[in-house]
């Protein structure tokens, strides 16, 4: 099985970026479309002996312009990752069970969290914000 830190490693690499660490969360900025960037971000979820990793992307803070239910509808559009409301801040997340998602898939994943993050950064706040 594959830590989290190792993949995290890995995807940096791919992405040509600078894998950071902070208290079991591995943050790196990947490059998106025109010059853009995202901040990805993962961290271990146990839940009873299963070691999950959690990707996520923050987006930016919940305002009376952005419609949650239309949100949650896009979920529905979505593979991996889904569009999460935190502590009235908005974000993308995915999860998967580290024992048995090879590299080369958790590559995908993560590539849809930041395409996502991304492209609703770009559509409800019309620049980079994190």
């Amino acid at each position: 099985m594959i830590t989290l830190k190792d993949l995290m490693t890995r995807l940096s690499r791919h992405f040509g970026a600078e894998l950071q660490e902070d208290q079991g969360v591995f943050q790196f900025r990947a490059p998106t479309s025109d010059g853009r960037s995202q901040l990805i971000g993962a961290t271990v979820k146990r839940i009873s002996d299963v070691e999950l990793g959690v990707f996520f992307s923050e987006i930016g803070e919940l305002n009376d312009d952005v419609n949650p239910w239309q949100l949650l509808e896009k979920n529905l559009e979505l593979g991996y990752s889904k569009i999460a409301i935190m502590n009235n801040r908005l974000g993308v997340i995915a999860v998967c069970n580290l024992k048995y998602t090879a590299p080369e898939e958790a590559v995908q994943i993560l590539q849809e969290v930041c395409m996502v993050a991304d492209q609703l950064e770009e559509e409800l706040y019309g620049h980079d914000i994190a």
